[in-house]
């Protein structure tokens, strides 16, 4: 190899010579360096370390010193003196606690036994420090220990517990200190100027050590102080105790030390990166390719988790917001989108702040701002409770939840939103619930419950309701209006009844409950004026006690949970309802009973042992006393005539003993002097629980009277003066003839006055007594002296007119209406208006007789009465009518010989006090007319026209006998029941021949009287009492029993007559049992007809029974028969016989 060639390859690697030479002398350099520079630092160490050492161990010495100096003056005390003042030993813990401000915490002296009880004192506003030992065991440390060193750790902070021990002749004393660690340490270290190490102390005794403290430099803050080859380790011992110190020195020392020769050190690393540059150069290349693999691969499985995470909030129940500090919505699952109504494109030009209320929107900005800020404390866990609102503007509750995250760089906060809706509806539909039971049963009023409990109910958290709505009661037919919320005075009015079987909505029962049909069906009938409605009927056992109302927002559709806390809203509702129904029944039962006692025409007294303990208004009256004071407590025997006394005292023992006597007629004494007849019925009661006697007493005087003049009154009307029927009608037939001789007309009025009827039930038949009077006199004071007026009976007048054309006859009855259209004023001060209805017929026009005028004139005066007419003249459009009648009363006559006339039998039952079994006791025959051409003709229409004709009498003889007939074939069938009732009617009960004329048609039919009830209807009896009661013993005497039809029907005077009447069984009206148990008048009603029958001996049937809860109620109440669809409906003598034989028949 040539020189050349070796120079060449020379400068060709002398790089590689020099970098290998500057790496040999860099390496030789830096070893060297090292070595002094480390030489450097451990003797710096080693001086600050012993600084710190001396520091601390003259600190500690120095607190021991003071601490042992005062120890030893009290305990100098002591053994000078052989005590010391509890006082003057708390100055001294004092002045040493004060000397050791921040770091000791409590000292304790423990004197000798016999010297005192320990004294412990500490630090002001200082915690409370670990607990002290006791005299026991202070008494085990060893005799020749002075001072005892323990690490004592509390809660907050770590305690070195210095125990210093002075004795005397066996006894001793001890005092203990408590010195913060931390404080006391921190006064040592701070008090030396140097820094950069970091000081560890432990300390040594009987072969244990114990870490006591640890002080970071403040140079080396977040470094742990760990013993290694750069560290420090110094002792010193105080009191029999080793104290041992570490120091390590931070990084900042060791950067301070090679400072100085940091310029050899950039020279070198310039040298060295010359020469390592290529390699670094290749090497990052390297590394390059490298790292982009890796990131393609990262990037890939990035991308997949994060698609999977995006899937998961895509489905996530919960809204999830991605927003910036500044609240723009950088993104939104579609959670958050159903909640708040937003489309994916909407979020980017709304902030977090527009899904809260306007009004909320300072403040959720602040809260927002804190969360941002607020990151020393974890926000991820830290839920709030807003309200959202969605894009149409509705708002909701929700729970916010917020988590800070950093996404490139940048800080972005997550927010998971959740709808609270549904929790807040449960929490108030429980509360609500809970409320509206309370108001249900407090001692308010009932309407003011029901508004509270409205208004309550309608605070809906789903805002269905538009805070208006209503309850009704219902009380008879109507609905009332109770309570309101929301309405305006117009709604009220219009509203303030509803048919008991429609809502406010105008539809039937039930049909606005329908979510779905009910409310369409609202909206339609009413959608031009309310808004849609809810009605709810609120019932109890298919009983209707009212109606809910509420007024909805809109027509959508209504949540069903709403509906359900509707429906136990309702039922709380209905369960005041019942109460208050039950409350009501009960008062008006008691005021009822109060007011039938107190109200009665008839005396009550009560007596017991002779002696009169309750009398009523009426019996006042009737014996001639100011007040009842005046008669109580007086002999009931006082009140006879004396000279009827004795034979009146045994019938008064025999009720006192709970016999039975039968009613009697006797002379009473008023206490003014005056006598008065009076009927007696006495029943044995049992009163202020004791056995006694209730009187009912009857005043008859004026019966008596009318019995004497009953013969001067048998062609004038006893009330009104005014000629009666009979010599009316004489008088029409005088007339006619006279005007066919003298070929004038004459014209007649039939008269009915309006409201009669309503005025005598009302107010009590005096009322209507001086309004037939008042009528009767303003007749006579229009009519002239040649016309005649009449009372026909009840309220029907009647009118002639001798020679009076028709015109003139109209102008006559025109003053007539225009007179009794003037107000009457009572007696009692009270003033009641009335009308008439007037129907007119003239000879020869109408008739050439006065039998054909009258029927013609009463014929007008009932067209009159149908289509509320004032007057009314007979004309030939009137003809149908009367062409009809006259048809059937044609037909009528030969029914029953045509085989037109038929009985249907409907069972009668026994009613038992237990069970549900009834045995069947009787039928009733009721009379069917089947015409070949005009059908059945209701018995409502032909009875009547039968009474009127007359033919009542052959078709009831055919009834008769019929009935008879079928009670021998079921006889000889062995399926006979007890009583076969056959109806007569009140035309044909005044008959005299009618007893003899029935029980021959039994007979001869070969029945036995014994199994056929009569039935009279009360109305009919009362006509004529008298001859009533005569026909029915005549009826009774021959076997045949009697029942009282439709008994509460009829006039008041009724009852005087009741016990009189020969019958065993009363039926009470089907007009007072259709509305049980519902209707509490007609309760009262019925349970007072049952107790009275019961009283006078008397079976009860009740007409009508439809339902069981009328069953229950009869049963409840005593009733002993029923007769009803419920039971039977009226059936053909073949299907009787077939109920017959497959029922129970009573024995």
């Amino acid at each position: 190899m040539n020189p050349g060639s070796i120079v060449h390859i020379l400068l060709r690697y002398s790089w590689l010579l020099v970098t290998l030479i500057g790496l040999a002398t860099s390496s030789g350099l830096y070893h060297h360096h090292q070595s002094l520079n480390e030489q450097l630092v451990n003797n710096e160490i080693t001086l600050r370390s012993q600084v710190k050492l001396d520091t601390i161990r003259a600190m500690m010495q120095q607190h021991l010193d003071a601490s042992q100096t005062i120890v030893a003056f009290m305990q100098g005390e002591i053994l000078a003196h052989s005590y010391i003042e509890e006082e003057e030993a708390a100055g001294f813990l004092r002045a040493l606690l004060d000397i050791h401000k921040g770091e000791l915490q409590a000292i304790a002296l423990f004197p000798q036994p016999d010297l005192g009880e320990p004294l412990v004192m500490h630090q002001r506003n200082s915690a409370p420090t670990a607990p002290l030992p006791d005299l026991a065991q202070l008494e085990q440390i060893t005799a020749d220990s002075s001072t005892l060193w323990q690490v004592e750790k509390t809660a907050d902070y770590t305690v070195l517990r210095t125990t210093i021990i002075s004795s005397k002749d066996n006894h001793r004393s001890y005092v203990i200190c408590d010195w913060d660690l931390q404080a006391l340490f921190d006064h040592a270290i701070n008090a030396t100027p140097t820094a950069g190490l970091g000081v560890r102390v432990d300390m040594k005794r009987d072969h244990l050590q114990q870490h006591l403290f640890t002080h970071q430099s403040r140079l080396g803050e977040g470094q742990s102080t760990t013993v290694d080859r750069q560290s420090w380790q110094g002792t010193f011992s105080l009191s029999d105790t080793r104290f041992i110190v570490y120091t390590q020195p931070v990084p900042e020392l060791l950067l301070g030390q090679l400072s100085s020769n940091f310029g050899a050190w950039l020279l070198l690393l310039g040298l060295l990166s010359t020469a390592l540059l290529a390699v670094l150069l290749f090497k990052i290349f390297r590394a390059d390719e490298q790292l982009q693999s890796e990131v393609e691969t990262r990037t890939s499985e990035l991308s997949g988790e994060r698609e999977k995470l995006a899937a998961v909030i895509d489905h996530a129940h919960d809204g999830i917001l991605v927003c910036d500090t500044n609240g723009a919505i950088l993104r939104a699952n579609p959670a958050a989108d159903a909640m708040f109504g937003y489309d994916n494109p909407d979020w980017s030009t709304i902030t977090i702040h527009d899904l809260v209320p306007e009004h909320l929107r300072e403040e959720h900005g602040d809260l927002f701002t804190q969360e941002i800020t607020d990151t020393g404390s974890n926000i991820s866990d830290r839920a709030r409770q807003l309200h959202g609102q969605r894009r149409d503007g509705s708002r909701f509750p929700c729970q916010a939840t917020v988590h800070s995250f950093i996404a490139n760089g940048e800080q972005r906060m997550s927010i998971v939103l959740r709808d609270m809706t549904e929790q807040k509806c449960r929490e108030w539909v429980q509360n609500t619930l809970l409320k509206l039971r309370a108001t249900s049963q407090a001692s308010a009023p009932l309407h003011t419950r029901l508004k509270q409990m409205l208004e309550d109910l309608l605070m809906d958290p789903w805002q269905v309701t538009s805070r208006a709505g209503a309850i009704f009661i219902a009380r008879g037919n109507q609905q009332w209006l109770t309570a309101s919320y929301g309405w305006s005075v117009i709604e009220k009015r219009r509203f303030i009844t509803l048919p008991q079987d429609h809502c406010i909505c105008g539809n039937i029962p039930g049909s606005c409950n329908n979510p779905e049909m009910g409310r369409n069906q609202c909206e339609a009938q009413t959608a031009d004026t309310y808004p849609s409605r809810l009605c709810m009927h609120i019932t109890h056992h298919d009983r209707s006690l009212g109606l809910l109302h509420l007024q909805l927002r809109d027509a959508g559709p209504i949540p069903e949970e709403f509906l359900r806390f509707c429906e136990q809203a309702k039922e709380i509702i209905s369960e005041l309802l019942l109460r208050e129904h039950v409350r009501q029944a009960l008062e008006e039962s008691e005021n009822k009973h109060r007011q039938l006692v107190e109200n009665t025409p008839m005396g009550i007294v009560i007596y017991t042992n002779g002696k009169v303990r309750y009398v009523n208004p009426a019996a006042v009256t009737m014996l001639g006393a100011s007040s009842a004071d005046d008669l109580l407590d007086r002999a009931v025997l006082d009140f006879i005539v004396e000279e009827e006394r004795d034979s009146v005292s045994a019938h008064f023992q025999t009720l006192q003993q709970a016999g039975y006597v039968q009613s009697a007629e006797e002379r009473f004494q008023r206490l003014d002097g005056g006598v008065f007849w009076g009927e007696i019925r006495g029943v044995p009661i049992e009163y202020e629980s004791r056995p006694s006697v209730q009187l009912l007493i009857q005043d008859i005087s004026a019966r008596k009277q009318a019995q004497e003049q009953l013969k001067l009154l048998s062609y004038s009307d006893e009330l009104t003066g005014l000629p009666n029927r009979r010599l009316y009608t004489d008088r029409v037939e005088q007339a006619c003839s006279m005007a066919r001789r003298s070929k004038r007309p004459i014209s007649l009025f039939f008269l009915d006055l309006d409201r009669f009827k309503v005025i005598n039930d009302t107010r009590g038949h005096a009322c209507g007594d001086q309004v037939l009077k008042v009528v009767a006199e303003r007749l006579m004071q229009t009519l002239r002296l040649s016309d005649t007026a009449a009372r026909m009976g009840g309220d029907e007048f009647a009118v002639l007119l001798p020679e009076t054309e028709p015109d003139k006859a109209l102008h006559v009855a025109g003053k007539l209406i225009a007179a009794l259209k003037q107000p009457i004023y009572l007696e009692d001060q009270s003033t009641v208006i009335i009308g008439a209805s007037i129907g007119l017929a003239s000879f020869p026009t109408d008739g050439e007789d006065g039998t054909t005028l009258l029927k013609h004139a009463d014929s007008a005066m009932y067209y009159a009465k149908q289509n509320h007419m004032d007057i009314h003249c007979f004309s030939s459009a009137m003809e149908s009518v009367a062409m009809r009648r006259m048809y059937l009363e044609g037909e009528l006559a030969v029914a029953a010989e045509k085989g037109q006339l038929s009985l249907h039998y409907q069972s009668q039952h026994a009613l038992p006090a237990h069970g549900t079994e009834t045995t069947i006791t009787g039928v009733e025959s009721l009379m069917r007319w089947h015409h070949p051409e005009m059908g059945m003709i209701s018995p409502a229409e032909f009875i009547p026209l039968a009474e009127e004709t007359g033919l009542i009498k052959p078709i009831t003889v055919w009834a008769i006998a019929e009935a008879s007939r079928q009670a021998l074939i079921w006889e000889q069938a062995g399926i006979r029941p007890n009583r076969i009732s056959i109806n007569i009617s009140a035309a044909q009960l005044m008959q005299q021949d009618l007893a003899s004329d029935i029980l021959s048609l039994i007979r001869d039919s070969g029945a036995q009287p014994e199994w056929i009830e009569i039935e009279v209807t009360e109305t009919a009896v009362m006509n004529q009492p008298e001859t009533g009661i005569a026909i029915m013993r005549e009826l009774v005497n021959g076997g045949a029993s009697i029942a009282i039809d439709d008994f509460g029907t009829g006039y008041y005077s009724s009852l005087a007559y009741l016990k009189r009447l020969p019958a065993d069984l009363l039926k009470i009206d089907i007009a007072f049992i259709r509305d049980l148990p519902d209707d509490a008048e007609d309760a009262v009603i019925v349970r007072t007809i049952i107790a009275m029958a019961h009283a006078l001996g008397l079976r009860v049937l009740a007409e009508g029974v439809e339902t069981t809860a009328q069953l229950e109620f009869l049963r409840r109440e005593g009733c002993d028969l029923i007769q009803g669809y419920l039971l039977g409906r009226p059936l053909p003598a073949d299907e009787a016989t077939i109920m017959l034989g497959a029922g129970k028949l009573a024995v």
